[in-house]
């Protein structure tokens, strides 16, 4: 498994957050957190082509494989088993252009694909 890259500092984040809400609608992935200090943070991917959300506790060799820091919440890579499922499933359509994303949560990991950029708001 290829090492997730870093997506960009955020400022101000002291620890991973809590899941607050996820919602899909419109074509809109909102992934919205809670970090200790009361901030909220909502990550908005516009058009996912999949995502998919695991328990932490059962994403062992993920986390063994990855440099968390405790810090990093949101990462990126271009190499996942669910980009592979995605690319056989899809004829290889989205190959080239194809990114995952990755918000880690104290108690989740969210995955998801898109060709786009997100948004923290």
């Amino acid at each position: 498994m290829k090492k997730w890259k870093k997506f960009k500092d955020i400022e101000g984040k002291q620890q991973f957050p809590v899941l607050d809400k996820i919602s899909y609608e419109y074509g809109d992935l909102l992934i919205a957190v809670d970090f200790s200090n009361g901030e909220l943070k909502t990550v908005k991917c516009t058009e996912p082509f999949s995502f998919r959300v695991i328990d932490e506790g059962n994403t062992f060799r993920t986390i063994y494989a990855q440099d968390f820091d405790g810090i990093t919440w949101i990462f990126t890579t271009d190499s996942s088993n669910l980009i592979d499922w995605f690319n056989f499933e899809s004829e290889f359509m989205y190959k080239d252009n194809l990114q995952s994303y990755i918000v880690a949560t104290q108690n989740q990991l969210i995955e998801f694909l898109t060709y786009s950029e997100i948004e923290i708001i």
